[in-house]
């Protein structure tokens, strides 16, 4: 079984930058300079503990140094390394052998580089990691196991346990469902759930519901950063009728967002977005906005 590691800055010792290591030198590095080099290679741990003690360090606190320093001069090189930095998650494998760097500083490298990403590519961000995990970063101390070691390891590997696959299972049948049902709403009920989604997620309606100008049926305006959207809802339509709107909407420069919302289109767009301005929102991604929305059940009770 793979061995898994958190190595972070300790408050007791030299500070040694995680950026250095992580950007620059691709490099595990040990800041416990008082400890005897040679008889940490030597494995003489006997020897750096009494040292300790001698020094005036209590017996337990000895210990726990020792154990740290073994972690960084035995670990193999099957051990998954991992740290916390810039608001993600780093990890790596390091080759055996501690050298002294020009600083005395303990060093090992890397097998390959420090990566925030899983196999997949995906990024590690420390808001999508669990709390348990996370608690490992208040550890007192340079290196410590990691008592979340399954779960670390179907990070990496971009793997889901069977509970989180289940669950997205049924979050994709309720977003399939929840589809179904928008298509059977009225262009008013459908009219009146895109501005609910969109006044939900913070916006303010400058205009209401309904056409009051030639190609307007929702104005919204983002409080905070003043923003101005315009929201063309359609409960069918088609390729023509979307480029009409388009190309009226090119001319709308006091827009920073367009929104065409429909629930049923016939055939395909005629044409790839390629404005960063414009997004397309299908029945499909109304549906999932609905349910971050909280309103499925204001869906159910309309088609009912």
């Amino acid at each position: 079984l793979t061995h898994c590691l958190m190595l972070s800055n300790c408050p007791y010792m030299r500070d040694i930058p995680e950026s250095d290591c992580i950007r620059k030198s691709n490099t595990l590095r040990l800041g416990y300079e008082t400890a005897d080099f040679q008889l940490c290679l030597n494995g003489e741990w006997n020897k750096v503990k009494d040292h300790y003690i001698k020094s005036g360090t209590k017996q337990k606190t000895a210990s726990k140094y020792i154990t740290q320093i073994r972690h960084f001069f035995e670990a193999s090189e099957d051990t998954i390394w991992i740290t916390f930095y810039d608001n993600k998650l780093w990890w790596t494998k390091a080759k055996a052998g501690v050298s002294l760097n020009n600083d005395n500083i303990r060093e090992r490298s890397c097998i390959s580089e420090w990566s925030d990403k899983d196999i997949e590519g995906n990024p590690l961000y420390m808001e999508n990691i669990s709390g348990n995990l996370l608690k490992t970063q208040g550890f007192r101390g340079t290196i410590c196991t990691v008592e979340e070691e399954k779960y670390l390891l179907r990070k990496i590997n971009a793997e889901k346990s069977k509970e989180v696959l289940e669950t997205e299972d049924s979050y994709k049948s309720l977003q399939q469902n929840l589809c179904n049902l928008i298509q059977q709403l009225t262009w008013q009920d459908f009219e009146v759930l895109v501005d609910l989604i969109f006044t939900q997620a913070g916006w303010q309606r400058v205009s209401s519901v309904g056409k009051t100008a030639k190609t307007l049926d929702l104005d919204l305006k983002a409080p905070v950063t003043g923003e101005k959207c315009l929201v063309q809802v359609k409960s069918s339509t088609d390729s023509t009728e979307l480029d009409k709107y388009l190309k009226d909407f090119s001319s709308m420069d006091q827009y920073h967002k367009f929104y065409y919302v429909y629930h049923t289109f016939k055939g395909t767009p005629s044409q790839k977005i390629n404005d960063s301005k414009v997004r397309l929102l299908s029945a499909n991604e109304i549906a999932e906005l609905a349910i971050d929305s909280d309103l499925s059940k204001w869906i159910i009770a309309k088609v009912s």
